[in-house]
């Protein structure tokens, strides 16, 4: 009687799961940040909208839910480029402190642009809708340290997460790799059994 030994290939075609789950993870993980900035980006329309001097100007919804998009999907622009960045660069997530600096100095510049296109989109908001100059967007302080401090901490929060995900990520391939090698193990096992059991019918015959 026979018995089926499995090959090396056969270890090597078990991680496509492993490779499918991550991609699903990653998807899933992708649709959540984007679903995250979409309910914020509308609960900030929301509460801009119900400002008192929107209010009173009988402002439309248009401006405030562009005023509520613009920097939440700018968060999520940011999120899906350092995480593109990395799997091109891993050493952006590490945590040395050579690497610290390096991400101050990155989310400082990106917070800087951030609030720059907020300004930008302020003025242009109280150029083409009448009246939002007098609902106070013109008059809201972007390039002052309490708002700076608000912001970089996010690009923080965004730098810890993809951090945590490629830990897990890579904890998952490592078992993955040490499945492979104890099937390759066993399949080592068997065959040498088999070639003894061989050995030894030829020795009898």
């Amino acid at each position: 009687m026979t018995t089926r030994v499995p090959e090396t290939g056969e270890s090597t075609t078990a991680a496509a799961p492993a490779a499918g789950e991550q991609s699903k993870l990653l998807m899933g993980a992708g649709t959540l940040v984007v679903c995250v900035a979409g309910i914020l980006a509308v609960a900030t329309a929301i509460e801009c909208h119900a400002a008192p001097g929107a209010a009173n100007q009988a402002s439309p919804l248009t401006p405030s839910l562009l005023y509520g998009v613009v920097p939440w999907m700018w968060w999520a622009g940011v999120a899906h480029l350092l995480w593109g960045a990395s799997r091109k660069w891993p050493f952006l997530l590490d945590a040395s402190a050579r690497n610290l600096v390096l991400q101050l100095v990155a989310g400082s510049a990106i917070t800087l642009l951030h609030l720059t296109a907020l300004y930008f989109t302020a003025r242009a908001m109280a150029r083409v809708w009448a009246g939002m100059d007098k609902a106070g967007y013109t008059q809201l302080a972007f390039f002052c340290l309490p708002r700076f401090g608000l912001d970089l901490p996010i690009y923080g929060l965004l730098w810890t997460a993809c951090g945590v995900i490629s830990m897990q990520m890579a904890a998952q391939r490592d078992a993955m790799r040490a499945l492979e090698l104890r099937q390759e193990l066993s399949a080592a096992h068997l065959r040498a059994l088999q070639m003894q059991l061989g050995h030894t019918s030829c020795l009898i015959r």
